[in-house]
């Protein structure tokens, strides 16, 4: 398949409202909006969030957040593309483009915290592109009283060396309902929902 001319644009004061809609459009049900203005505001300096471009269109969201246990590791933070955006290589090249950049910042592993039913058609995509993937169930965190389908990680190795499971640490998953509803609230006040 033939390279997309993708870009990916750092978040700043003047499209972080872009960002906010199209993430929120992504997903509904995790607004991060709070997080994104907060960012751009250098309140936040563990996040660095991307709006990916299709020429000078908006058309998904991606970035990454600092591992506070682990300098070598990041997450990957709000990635994802518009319906019907989907199903032609985006993804995966967006993704290429957020690796280089954690090369280039000196990461060496890359993970990413995701729903099996909530993401699930992302999920083929996932167990291609990522090395390995694991359940998360650390009974300490919030796991939304999920009965079908659960929390997933998944982890990819930016270097040779094979990374290792991330062995159900503690992530506080439940940090994100706090977060998620001053965002509903933000876009609201924005008139972006």
């Amino acid at each position: 398949m033939d390279r997309i001319e993708l870009k990916i644009i750092p978040l700043n004061a003047s499209n972080v409202k872009i960002a906010g809609k199209i993430q929120y459009e992504i997903f509904p049900y995790s607004s991060a909006y709070s997080l994104y203005l907060a960012e751009v505001e250098n309140k936040r300096n563990d996040y660095f969030d991307y709006i990916i471009c299709l020429g000078e269109t908006p058309i998904g969201v991606i970035g990454y957040n600092l591992d506070n246990d682990d300098s070598e590791t990041a997450w990957v933070s709000w990635f994802g593309i518009l319906q019907k955006y989907r199903k032609r290589g985006i993804g995966k090249q967006s993704l290429d483009m957020l690796c280089d950049i954690l090369l280039d910042n000196n990461f060496k592993i890359v993970r990413l915290f995701t729903y099996e039913v909530w993401n699930e058609s992302a999920q083929p995509f996932y167990k291609k592109y990522m090395d390995f993937g694991e359940y998360y169930t650390n009974k300490d965190d919030n796991q939304y009283d999920i009965e079908v389908g659960k929390c997933k990680i998944f982890t990819k190795s930016l270097t040779d060396k094979k990374a290792q499971l991330w062995n159900n640490k503690f992530i506080d998953i439940g940090a994100e309902d706090k977060l998620h509803e001053e965002s509903l609230l933000k876009l609201k006040l924005d008139k972006l929902i």
